[in-house]
């Protein structure tokens, strides 16, 4: 009698909440019924996202890519992580920042197996040298993602870092799968968007290859030691290339729509268009080393979004700062 009591309440619970829903859809067609065209059709978008059950956030955020900020630093540079945080804070726009993590201590296999933490298709990775340089709004997302779901990333020529890619294929048991050409375009370095998927496989295949199917044992294998060391970077492209299949990256990364012709090495000032795309994702102050010989001055590039200015300069927070007031601003 009990559980037939239970039973009937639970019934007459579901009557009454299905009747409350039934309400509230004639009440909202009556409504609907009763406003101006115009108004009548922004209604039935949003009754009809109601039905398909897609939550307006992720509608907006189909207009406007957004991503997840990862910074690694060490408590060492910390100070540095802090004017990175700003930069960003100061360019980019909060439409486009789902959230933000911050790790320390870091290493470089991190910038992967954070990837199981993200819930975005991309993530943006920032060393703690990094400074963002450029305004970067939700009318300038194409330059963060040039092609719909596709992130920007900046290629390099393999012979830069052919070491870490001639062990890295080694360990992982991928040589031969891409070419070996010293000017074949391969993935570049922090800062870069990645691919939330393509980093996920990455770190499964460590798992797998390096930890008998173990996240602790591969970590421990990954930790830098007296052997040749393999990178996140190198991993991320072959795992993409050679274990997901040939095309993926390109299913994930774009490049730049234009490409600017103004090459700065790191100087000349922050003239220019604004408005214009930037010909690259970041450019680098180890490319110029006279900004640190005695009255030089860090200046900002004109056409990347990202500026690297390096602490292994050991140049003193408050100098870059004032050589780079206008980040800040």
């Amino acid at each position: 009698m009990s559980a037939y009591t239970e039973l009937t309440k639970g019934q007459q619970k579901q009557q009454l909440l299905q009747l409350q829903q039934q309400t509230q859809q004639e009440a909202d067609l009556l409504l609907l019924q009763q406003q101006p065209p115009k108004q009548q059709m922004a209604r039935e978008r949003f009754l009809y996202q109601q039905d398909v059950q897609l939550p307006l956030l992720r509608y907006q955020q189909q207009q406007h890519p957004q991503l997840t900020i990862l910074l690694l630093t060490t408590f060492k540079d910390i100070g540095r992580a802090l004017m990175s945080i700003t930069s960003v804070k100061t360019h980019l726009a909060p439409e486009l920042i789902h959230e933000g993590i911050l790790l320390t201590p870091w290493t470089m296999v991190l910038k992967l197996t954070v990837s199981s933490l993200i819930s975005t298709r991309h993530y943006l990775v920032l060393d703690s040298d990094v400074l963002m340089v450029r305004h970067v709004g939700p009318q300038q997302a194409h330059w963060l993602f040039p092609e719909p779901g596709k992130a920007l990333y900046q290629p390099q020529r393999r012979k830069v870092h052919h070491r870490w890619w001639n062990t890295t294929e080694a360990i992982l048991g991928l040589g031969g799968c891409l070419s070996a050409d010293p000017d074949r375009s391969v993935f570049g370095v922090t800062p870069a968007l990645l691919a939330t998927d393509i980093s996920a496989s990455a770190a499964r295949y460590w798992d797998e290859h390096l930890g008998g199917g173990s996240r602790l044992r591969a970590l421990g294998e990954l930790l830098p030691r007296r052997r040749p060391f393999l990178t996140e970077y190198c991993s991320y492209h072959l795992v993409a290339e050679c274990v997901m299949g040939n095309g993926t990256l390109n299913e994930y990364h774009a490049l730049p729509r234009h490409r600017r012709l103004l090459h700065t090495a790191g100087g000349g000032g922050n003239g220019g268009d604004d408005m214009a795309p930037p010909g690259v994702l970041y450019r680098g102050l180890w490319q110029s080393r006279s900004w640190l010989k005695s009255g030089g001055r860090a200046t900002v590039c004109k056409d990347c979004v990202f500026l690297v200015v390096q602490s292994d300069t050991r140049v003193p927070e408050g100098k870059v700062v004032g050589h780079l007031e206008e980040v800040f601003l």
